[in-house]
């Protein structure tokens, strides 16, 4: 369930010292009440510790890719809705590094304070340095969530909807198991260095979508589940790179199975214009199931993992291949990761 919506002021100057702001003062802030204070979060790390303070603060501009206007990928489609990006954060993986938990979620040593679900409703809106104890409904354009934890017991952990984009970098999505089937959903978002778990899928993409430096793992499988890493119906200027998508049934399973790291169905809208490259994906059937049937897309140097099941009755990955691609799809570069052969 929700909070109460949020009516944010679309500018609010941050504090320097973010341990020095009071709870109530943010609390009066979000206007939405707020639990007991978080304590000191060090057990998600991410590269180093951003700028800034606890609450809200600044206004960012650009598009989810990189700022100024346009589509993504070099598009020039509609973004509906501009996603900030200024702001500073937790630092990537390093080029070639694979993410994990030292350099995705929550910056180690960073403060946190409990606040309720919430529906963002003001353009502009920045939330930063929070551990939110429900789902997060978007419903506005150029919205911005930094350094927290987003804990759901609903279907979609954040969900942006039409007209809104979110921005979401060096945070937490973890879902509750058997209930969230998605970690974010559905397009219009630009989402860096999260650690994402707990939902059965990690995240549904449609378009302008930007998903990069993050870390899947460890989703819900359920009794008839077929867990996606990422997971479309159909659309286009999506950009998918450096990712680690791990769908390995690491013991967490409940009778479902791991389908696809990446599950590209276009039941909804053609698929064109994607750039999938440079992901590291563990497990599934075939690990990548995509159409490309609006053309334009590309999948390229990305390292698939190969092994022997750890759970009982759970085949050894992939069970039939590494990609199976139908349309309009450029294939090249892709490996296995154990020895660098290529993996096709």
């Amino acid at each position: 369930m929700l909070g109460r919506t949020v009516a944010f002021p679309p500018h609010v100057g941050r504090p320097h010292r973010a341990k020095a702001v009071s709870i109530g003062a943010v609390c009066l802030l979000l206007l939405a009440g707020c639990g007991d204070s978080g304590g000191t979060q060090d057990d998600s790390a991410g590269g180093g510790s951003g700028g800034g303070g606890l609450g809200l603060g600044g206004e960012g501009a650009g598009t989810a890719e990189q700022g100024g206007s346009g589509g993504i990928n070099g598009s020039g489609g509609s973004q509906g809705g501009d996603a900030p990006e200024g702001g500073g954060g937790g630092g990537g993986p390093e080029p070639g590094g694979k993410p994990g938990p030292d350099n995705t979620g929550v910056p180690p040593g960073t403060v946190l304070t409990q606040v309720p679900g919430m529906e963002i409703t003001t353009p502009g809106a920045v939330i930063e340095d929070v551990e939110i104890l429900d789902c997060v409904s978007v419903n506005a354009p150029n919205v911005t969530i930094r350094r927290s934890i987003i804990r759901c017991t609903g279907n979609y952990p954040v969900r942006i909807h039409e007209g809104a984009s979110l921005l979401i970098e060096d945070s937490e999505i973890a879902a509750s198991g058997g209930i969230a089937t998605s970690g974010i959903a559905f397009g219009n978002y630009t989402a860096r260095r999260l650690d994402v778990h707990g939902a059965a899928d990690g995240f549904k993409a449609d378009s302008n979508v930007v998903i990069e430096d993050c870390w899947i793992h460890d989703l819900w499988l359920g009794e008839g589940d077929h867990a996606d890493g990422i997971q479309t119906t159909g659309g286009s200027n999506v950009i998918v790179r450096r990712n680690f998508i791990d769908i390995v049934d690491h013991g967490n399973g409940h009778g479902g199975n791991p389908n696809s790291c990446l599950q590209g169905g276009d039941e909804n809208a053609p698929n064109g214009d994607w750039l999938f490259e440079d992901n590291w994906l563990y497990g599934g059937g075939w690990v990548v199931n995509f159409s490309g049937s609006a053309g334009n897309n590309q999948f390229s140097n990305n390292r698939f993992g190969r092994g022997e099941a750890e759970v009982p009755g759970q085949p050894d990955y992939p069970e039939y291949g590494p990609i199976v691609v139908y349309g309009d799809v450029d294939v090249s570069g892709n490996v296995w990761d154990d020895d660098g052969t290529p993996a096709e």
